[in-house]
């Protein structure tokens, strides 16, 4: 079973601290003379009526967030006893954010660094979720030693005492049915031909406390944010958040496509160019250009798409990092189709849902490995059962979100997923370091969602990988 996450920040509740603050800001005790002797009645009178009301207001925010982490799971799941919302760290005084070298800080010491107060750009009232240690699955009885030795396929990469029972789930579960479905349905379709245990003997849980968010009509229920109409989450998108495309040049169907939708929700965005690793001299020009480490010097037969899929994320983020001062940055593929409500589902997600310690979010996941944290939102997890080995897992870079501030730290961890653990699926990668960078997810079985990938386009990624076949 997947271990409860655990905590390790102080108590915080920012809100009930702002006000006390500002209770004692706004009405400064009167001191007469240099002694507290000649303070008059009225001064201690003032002195008690403040301290009753900090007192009174920090009991109630108090009360107000255990009532709102016992009742945060919204009307759609409260058909049948609440759910636990999975451990997180109680309330208290201050609220976190990651900086830009990776670390976590209290919300007020950011603010008192920059000499302004700046955008949370998260929930303060959720507390942030610890990194996640890896993951993997205890099997009971015989099936510890079952799921070592099942009979299976040539798989490339596989290593002795590879988990053969989470390969089946995966390969023959998520990915047959393109992370539509719950691990759950997964599990029990794998089960009935023996090659995982049933649920009855062991319920594998690859995403942690599922009752949260996995859950496929929650896709189409999403609190209201503090916008008050889509022109309003219009403007703050447009305010807060810088958009990109990544597109090959000639790919002018889906950037067609792209730009369209985009322009019809009046967002506004620029356009990075992919890399075409098919392309004569494209592996000189990439390394030239630091996409590609030119320590990397394995054939690129079969992995051309990939390697370049993954060039052309590094480049989006080099880019993203300085082409713009927004705080946010979303990435988008060009064959992703962003729904209707979009601007106010993000700020939705971002504002009441997404802890204060978030470096990225991924707005579609498939197969997703972690644990639920919010309705629309996990924490990936990194896979711990073979360690070093790239795992399927995560799947899809569609539509990121990233705080700016992060970018440089992410891209770092990144390309060490990517070319020195040569965990070249991007997407993979990133799920791999998982455990050094705050990473969260909306699960892919929510229907309808923020986005989809559009499917009347093939992929350009396997087609350039089959070239050499």
């Amino acid at each position: 079973m997947l271990p409860e996450t655990a905590a390790l920040l102080p108590p915080a509740e920012c809100a009930a601290s702002q006000r006390v603050e500002s209770a004692w800001e706004d009405s400064p005790l009167e001191v007469h003379g240099d002694s507290r002797s000649s303070l008059d009645w009225r001064s201690w009178a003032r002195r008690v009526i403040i301290i009753t009301l900090a007192i009174a207001l920090a009991s109630w925010a108090l009360l107000r967030t255990d009532r709102g982490m016992a009742t945060g799971l919204g009307s759609s799941l409260r058909s049948s006893a609440a759910p636990a919302l999975p451990k997180l760290l109680s309330s208290g005084a201050a609220a976190f954010a990651s900086t830009s070298d990776g670390s976590i800080v209290s919300l007020a010491e950011r603010a008192n660094a920059s000499g302004a107060r700046q955008p949370a750009f998260c929930k303060m009232k959720v507390d942030s979720p610890v990194l996640p240690a890896a993951l993997r699955f205890e099997y009971p009885g015989e099936w510890r030693q079952k799921c070592r030795s099942q009979p299976h396929p040539p798989v490339t990469g596989a290593r002795p005492g590879t988990d053969w029972c989470w390969e089946f789930v995966k390969r023959n579960g998520c990915y047959a049915n393109h992370g539509y479905g719950t691990w759950q349905e997964d599990q029990a379709h794998v089960a009935v031909s023996g090659q995982a245990p049933t649920l009855e003997q062991f319920a594998m849980e690859p995403l942690g406390h599922p009752e949260v968010c996995e859950h496929k009509r929650l896709g189409a229920t999403w609190p209201a944010a503090k916008a008050e109409s889509e022109e309003t989450a219009g403007s703050w998108l447009r305010r807060n958040v810088a958009v990109y495309v990544v597109s090959l040049p000639e790919a002018d169907d889906r950037r067609k496509m792209i730009s369209e939708r985009l322009e019809a929700l009046r967002i506004e965005f620029k356009i990075i160019e992919g890399v075409d690793m098919t392309k004569p001299s494209s592996f000189h020009t990439a390394q030239t250009e630091g996409l590609v480490p030119k320590s990397f010097n394995r054939s690129l037969r079969g992995v051309r798409g990939t390697v370049g899929c993954a060039a052309a994320h590094l480049r989006a983020l080099r880019n993203a990092s300085q082409a713009s001062k927004k705080p946010l940055a979303l990435i988008l593929e060009d064959d992703v189709w962003l729904h209707a409500g979009f601007a106010a589902k993000l700020q939705s997600l971002v504002e009441l849902e997404t802890p204060c310690n978030w470096q990225v979010l991924s707005l579609k996941s498939r197969c997703p490995l972690g644990s639920c944290v919010s309705q629309h939102l996990l924490q990936v997890a990194p896979y711990g059962g073979e360690p070093g080995v790239c795992h399927g897992v995560n799947f899809g870079f569609f539509a990121m979100l990233y705080r700016r501030e992060n970018l440089s730290f992410i891209r770092q961890h990144l390309e060490r997923g990517v070319w020195e653990q040569k965990c070249l699926d991007v997407d993979v990668a990133l799920a791999g370091v998982s455990d050094k960078v705050a990473y969260y997810a909306v699960p892919g079985v929510q229907q309808p969602g923020l986005v989809h990938e559009m499917t009347n386009f093939k992929s350009l990624r396997q087609s350039r990988n089959q070239l050499d076949e």
